[in-house]
């Protein structure tokens, strides 16, 4: 299973404003609908840009691939939208191996879990032990080390800037060493829900240069959009005879499109990635497992992970829409 990068205890993904400030920017961003501009996260607006952009010296990689490449340089870019918080933010970092690891090594650390495979998991009774889980950037036997990608890396749509991921440190102790909070931004004006509006999950592109990390322009970023109609409704319990049905997205059919269907509570869990095609069950095996036991907060998510190679780099984008 593909589980969430962890933002580094100094970084704060959703800071807070006060009302003045919010009821101030939310008019700035309605300014900027009016005069095609688009924000950096930082507040300031963001001029439209005419850049050409071209990804064509980096090629999309089938998750599955058995190309018997070496990869020395590996980079992800992450962006996740909540749409219940009306929010979006971007994520990334770039790494150098110490000795070259297989393209296959990186490819089976990120890339989705099989189409309807699920995860169960259940502590000992009495054991207050946390559930372990893997960690995506956990790839032992290959040591890397944090490189830069520029002094910033853009995200644009067509030829407009939409944002900008700012590098916020250069310990190499940190995992992510850039980002940016579209989101943070207040996205609602005397009630009216701004989001659905400013934030964009498609036709998404990043590029950055001049850094350590090879170059790249016009990458694109998977689009995905939330599940909708979700049933059972979310923070339900979980039990062996739970159906799951959902509306299917634009890009339902690609394969590295999941619907993530998670629970946990009571020291059990369970992490499903569901083929997007509008209907899962739970596997007999975990059902036998489960018994009568019920999981309760039940939540989901649509997300897809792409894969990007030029000669000896990697870059893995991924988008994640949640409610």
């Amino acid at each position: 299973m593909r589980v969430p990068k962890r933002l580094p205890t100094n970084v704060s993904s959703h800071p807070s404003t006060s009302s003045l400030t919010a009821y101030g920017l939310g008019l700035m961003l309605l300014s900027m609908i009016m005069n095609g501009c688009a924000t950096d996260g930082s507040g300031s607006v963001v001029e439209a840009s005419d850049q050409s952009l071209s990804g064509s010296q980096w090629q999309r990689v089938n998750s599955e691939s058995d190309q018997p490449a070496i990869i020395r340089y590996f980079g992800f870019i992450d962006v996740t939208q909540d749409l219940e918080g009306e929010s979006q933010y971007f994520e990334a970092g770039f790494a150098r191996f110490t000795e070259p690891a297989p393209l296959r090594t990186l490819l089976d650390s990120f890339r989705q879990a099989p189409a309807d495979s699920c995860d169960y998991r259940q502590r000992p009774r009495g054991d207050s032990t946390p559930l372990a889980f893997k960690d995506e950037l956990e790839l032992p036997g290959y040591p890397y080390q944090f490189v830069d990608a520029g002094s910033r890396i853009d995200v644009s749509i067509g030829n407009r800037s939409y944002a900008r991921l700012k590098r916020t440190s250069t310990r190499p102790e940190d995992a992510v060493q850039y980002e940016t909070d579209v989101g943070s931004l207040p996205l609602s004006i005397g009630g009216f829900k701004l989001g659905d509006v400013l934030l964009k999950t498609g036709g998404l592109t990043v590029s950055s240069r001049d850094g350590t990390f090879p170059d790249f322009a016009g990458i694109a970023v998977p689009p995905v959009t939330a599940p909708g109609r979700f049933r059972p409704r979310f923070e339900e319990a979980v039990s062996a005879e739970s159906r799951f049905r959902w509306r299917t997205g634009g890009d339902s059919t690609d394969p590295d499109t999941r619907v993530q269907i998670e629970a946990g509570g009571g020291g059990r869990a369970l992490f499903c990635a569901a083929a997007d095609d509008g209907e899962y069950q739970l596997p007999q095996s975990v059902k036998v497992r489960l018994g009568d036991a019920r999981i309760p907060n039940l939540f989901a998510y649509r997300d897809a992970v792409w894969f990007y190679r030029h000669d000896d780099a990697l870059l893995i984008v991924s988008q994640s829409s949640y409610y």
